[in-house]
C-alpha cells in the first residue's frame, strides 16, 4: 500500500508533489474572477452631512430654539418610497425593484443621525459618479425645499406678531399720553407713567425677541454642511478581493481534484 493512501485529505506531501497543478487551478480561477470583476456593474458611493435648520418660538421668558423638523421624521420622509421613486424619475431611471439601478438605489440609501447634534448623514450608491451625485443632491434638496416652506410659515407668523407688537406699543403710547395731558402733574400721573413704562418695556422686549428670531431663522436654515463627497474610484467590485477569492477557491478546488485523481489512480 502506498504511504499516501493512509494520509489525510490535505496531506502536505501530496500537495507539495502536485503543487504546480494546484497553482494552475488557482491561476485559472483568479483569471475567471478578474473577468467577472471587469464585467460586474461598477458602483460609486456619494455621501453628505445635512444640518437641520432652527425654528424659534416666542415665549413669555424669551425665545425657545428647536429644530425645524425632528430628525426621525426627516429619516422617515427620505425612506418614503414615493419620494424615492420621484428621485429615480428625475434621474431617468424606471422605479421598479426589478430594475437593477433602482434596486441599488433602494437598498444602498442610508440615513443616519449624528449623535448629540441636529444633523444627519446621507449616503447612496449608483452605477456612475455623476448619477450618485445627482441622486443624493436631489434627496437633500427635497428636505431643504420642505424646510424652506416651514421656515417661510414661521417667518410669516413672526412678521404678524411683529406688526401687532408695534401697533400695541403705539397704542399704549397714545393712550397714556392722552391721560397724562388730561390729569396733569399728580400722583395718578406718576402711576400712569409707571404703568406705561412697564407695558412699554414688556412689549419692547417681545419685539426684540421677534426681531432676533427673524434674524436667526435667516442665519440657520437647513443646509448641506460641506460639499457632497463622491468616491474617486468604484467602491464595488474591488479587483483585489475578487482576485484573492478566486485564488483561494482555485487552491481549494485544485487540492480536492489532485487528491481525487491520486486516489483514483492508486
Amino acid at each position: 500500500m502506498s504511504e499516501y493512501s493512509v494520509k489525510p485529505l490535505f496531506c502536505h506531501k501530496l500537495i507539495y508533489k502536485y503543487k504546480y497543478r494546484i497553482l494552475i487551478f488557482s491561476l485559472i480561477c483568479s483569471i475567471i474572477s478578474l473577468i467577472i470583476c471587469i464585467y460586474t456593474p461598477k458602483e460609486w458611493n456619494a455621501n453628505l452631512t445635512l444640518v437641520i435648520g432652527k425654528d424659534y418660538v416666542i415665549e413669555s421668558n424669551g425665545i425657545r430654539t428647536m429644530p425645524i423638523e425632528p430628525v426621525s421624521i426627516i429619516i422617515e420622509r427620505l425612506k418614503n418610497r414615493e419620494l424615492q421613486n420621484n428621485i429615480l424619475k428625475h434621474t431617468k431611471i424606471f422605479p421598479s425593484i426589478d430594475n437593477q439601478q433602482a434596486k441599488l438605489f433602494y437598498t444602498s440609501l442610508q440615513v443616519k443621525p449624528i449623535k448629540d447634534t441636529e444633523a444627519l448623514t446621507i449616503s447612496i450608491k449608483a452605477n456612475s459618479p455623476q448619477l450618485s451625485l445627482n441622486q443624493i443632491n436631489l434627496l437633500a434638496q427635497e428636505i431643504i425645499k420642505k424646510h424652506t416652506e416651514l421656515n417661510n410659515n414661521s417667518k410669516a407668523m413672526l412678521e404678524q406678531k411683529k406688526d401687532f407688537l408695534i401697533e400695541q406699543i403705539e397704542n399704549i403710547k397714545t393712550k397714556h399720553l392722552d391721560k397724562l395731558n388730561t390729569n396733569g402733574n399728580n400722583i395718578l400721573t406718576l402711576n400712569l407713567v409707571q404703568i406705561y413704562l412697564k407695558q412699554n418695556t414688556d412689549l419692547t422686549q417681545d419685539l426684540f425677541n421677534v426681531n432676533l428670531a427673524l434674524q436667526n431663522i435667516k442665519l440657520n436654515p437647513t443646509r448641506i454642511l460641506t460639499s457632497i463627497e463622491v468616491s474617486e474610484k468604484a467602491v464595488y467590485p474591488k479587483k483585489s478581493i475578487f482576485l484573492l477569492c478566486g485564488f483561494a477557491i482555485g487552491l481549494l478546488i485544485g487540492t480536492i481534484i489532485v487528491h481525487l485523481l491520486y486516489k483514483n489512480k492508486h
